[in-house]
């Protein structure tokens, strides 16, 4: 599974330029005060696991400059990014112009793309720029592809992706791209499921769940795909009349909840809005989802009648879900949850990349604190400019050495240790 493991800001809102950022293979953790920034770099790398930094483009007037790096264990995925205020000319602006009529060009994207081997070996390489992408495969093979500008306004490393598998001239040159296009897709698949947030946000989002299924094609919003997977074979089996009731059994995440929450029982129904058939196609939409659970007694409770604390639990066991082997992006993972709960999700996260930014000291108090399981990220600012400049950067060689040290001790919790050493 790939896993992002650098990441370097040249430009990008008023965080300081040159920061680079290493990460872990497991927990990432965020440490700082309020509007350092935590937020916002938690954003940034969400958006990044689900390559949809188009999205930032209507934000940022100044435009933005990225790099980072995904690892794997036989190649690394390296992407540059940008979307600088280089402007782009369109059809009509001259005579707009002619009629006195203010007409701003469009601004031009421009990002890179390059996948290499174990061996540093260039596998393909993408170089995009404004509608026109360039692709070299291996050292020879090279080609153009021009779109028309509405479909480049958001170009995407899946894209690329895929037109570079298309253009492969044999199998044996596909054959190292595969895990990247399925691993592209499924970032995609995953829309709008960026970050567990330290609300209910994400309750919300499980209950308003999407999906669009077609013969061959797939579309969802916020919904594992365990559960459009077996929504598409009961279809297959019984299109005009099918069962759309799910236990919580089925789902392995939702599976594991069930106890944390003190019920014997769950189960969940898509609700089916509409259903259109064309030429013996059926595409199937279902909006909403309506959750039941049922105490040791058989008594049946509605989701949304359940405590503070207990949504956010089942919301973060249905985001992990929906997540599947993508890394998880949490704020606040802690807020409203018992403890025994928060050392549950804890575990769920043991085997997985994760990044956390929090300010509660039971969080923690439950991390594996020495590396390489925890590596930490200090999230400051600096006024002196009077621009409030938001730096971030990794825990040093000292701090970590200072952390591991007084933690071997095994006197003191995390939290106790980060603050005594003046690290939090």
């Amino acid at each position: 599974m790939l896993q992002l493991t650098w990441l370097k800001i040249n430009k990008f809102r008023n965080v300081k330029p040159g920061t680079e950022l290493h990460f872990g293979p497991k927990f990432n953790v965020l440490l700082g005060k309020n509007a350092s920034g935590k937020t916002t770099l938690l954003d940034l790398v969400a958006s990044i696991s689900n390559d949809s930094l188009f999205k930032y483009e209507a934000e940022e007037a100044e435009g933005f400059d990225i790099e980072y790096r995904y690892g794997a264990e036989d190649c690394s995925f390296r992407v540059r990014t940008s979307h600088l205020p280089s402007m782009d000319s369109y059809a009509g602006q001259d005579t707009l112009q002619t009629l006195g009529i203010a007409a701003e060009p469009s601004k031009r994207r421009t990002w890179t793309l390059e996948v290499v081997d174990s061996n540093n070996f260039r596998l393909c390489s993408c170089e995009v720029d404004g509608n026109i992408a360039k692709y070299t495969l291996g050292t020879e093979c090279k080609y153009e592809h021009v779109v028309p500008p509405e479909v480049s306004a958001k170009w995407s490393i899946q894209e690329c992706l895929l037109n570079a598998w298309n253009e492969c001239p044999s199998e044996e040159t596909k054959k190292p791209l595969a895990p990247l296009v399925v691993m592209s897709w499924l970032r995609r698949m995953v829309n709008f499921s960026l970050r567990y947030g330290e609300a209910l946000d994400e309750f919300h989002m499980m209950t308003c769940a999407m999906v669009t299924l077609r013969k061959s094609y797939l579309d969802s919003v916020f919904m594992p795909l365990e559960v459009t997977n077996a929504l598409q074979e009961r279809l297959k089996k019984s299109p005009d009349n099918y069962p759309t009731v799910f236990l919580f059994s089925e789902v392995q995440a939702l599976a594991r909840v069930l106890p944390l929450l003190g019920f014997a029982s769950g189960e969940f129904r898509p609700q089916l809005a509409r259903r259109v058939s064309n030429n013996g196609d059926s595409t199937y939409e279902f909006k909403n989802v309506e959750f039941l659970l049922a105490r040791q007694t058989g008594d049946m409770i509605r989701a949304d009648l359940l405590s503070f604390g207990q949504k956010r639990l089942l919301a973060f066991f249905w985001y992990l879900a929906v997540r599947g082997d993508l890394p998880v992006v949490a704020d606040e993972l802690a807020n409203g949850l018992h403890h025994e709960w928060i050392e549950a999700c804890v575990k769920e996260l043991s085997e997985r990349q994760s990044f956390l930014a929090t300010q509660n000291p039971l969080l923690l108090d439950y991390l594996p604190a020495g590396m390489p399981d925890t590596t930490l990220v200090h999230c400051s600012t600096d006024s002196t400019n009077g621009h409030g400049t938001m730096c971030w950067r990794n825990f040093n060689e000292d701090e970590q050495k200072r952390l591991d040290t007084a933690y071997s001790v095994g006197i003191q919790q995390v939290s106790e240790i980060l603050r005594s050493e003046g690290l939090w």
